[in-house]
């Protein structure tokens, strides 16, 4: 992998997950999954954590939390999965905090980014068969190889309709 011979990973993880039925559609169904360390190579996790409810084809997203030495992220909200009435609104936010970590796994390659210089902030919402997206990203003091960026930034917004499809803009 990546040209390399051996592989430094390891890690840790617990589950608890309650429930009771197989439809899809009117399966209930919650849980929790945590882990305080998980290692690939030099890219280290020392916080995952999801917690969750799904009932009647809705899934709740308490929370959904992860912390390492090259991103935070974490998201949460409600997802309407099968035909109901209730409304999808989810948020996610991703902050890039160092990829130096990343940058050891690419031999021979130049890969710089500024602390806490890279962001993605999306939310997905609306009823069912017309979801709506945003997101805006940002990128500053970056750099691969030949390729500067001092900075750029992005919002993109559009809907997905029932079969899927995709409507929407990207704006830098």
């Amino acid at each position: 992998l990546l040209g390399r011979d051996s592989l430094h990973a390891g890690g840790s993880l617990a589950l608890d997950l309650r429930g009771e039925g197989k439809d899809p559609k009117t399966m209930r169904l919650a849980g929790t999954i945590s882990s305080d360390s998980v290692r690939y190579q030099t890219i280290e996790a020392d916080t995952l954590l999801l917690r969750f409810a799904y009932e009647d084809g809705v899934l709740n997203l308490d929370t959904l939390l992860a912390r390492s030495n090259v991103a935070d992220a974490d998201a949460g909200g409600r997802a309407a999965l099968f035909d109901t009435l209730a409304a999808s609104d989810l948020r996610a936010a991703v902050v890039l905090t160092d990829l130096l970590p990343v940058r050891k796994l690419i031999p021979n390659d130049t890969l710089i980014l500024a602390a806490e210089s890279g962001r993605l902030n999306a939310r997905l919402y609306g009823p069912p068969g017309v979801l709506r997206y945003e997101a805006t990203t940002a990128l500053r003091s970056f750099v691969y190889n030949d390729l500067r960026i001092a900075g750029i930034e992005g919002r993109s917004a559009g809907t997905i309709d029932r079969t899927g499809s995709t409507f929407g803009t990207f704006d830098l």
